[in-house]
């Protein structure tokens, strides 16, 4: 499923403005690779994982795609 990182970041509950300044800074990384854009469309499956900063890790599930597309 392609989608928009910073709607990816958003069930984080985190300000849109928060999700733009981790992508600019190089905090999110899907699967070890860093995102370069804040406009960047990214595919993402069932168990990739998200990591957010140092400590935080999403790991999507079947369940977490069914939301963004229902969202």
């Amino acid at each position: 499923m392609r989608i928009n990182i910073i709607k990816l970041l958003q069930p984080r509950s985190v300000s849109h403005s928060e999700s733009r300044r981790l992508v600019c800074q190089g905090a999110v990384k899907i699967n070890g690779t860093v995102v370069p854009s804040i406009d960047e469309e990214v595919d993402v499956g069932p168990g990739d994982v998200i990591s957010i900063g140092r400590h935080e890790e999403i790991e999507i599930t079947e369940e977490f795609l069914e939301g963004k597309r229902i969202g």
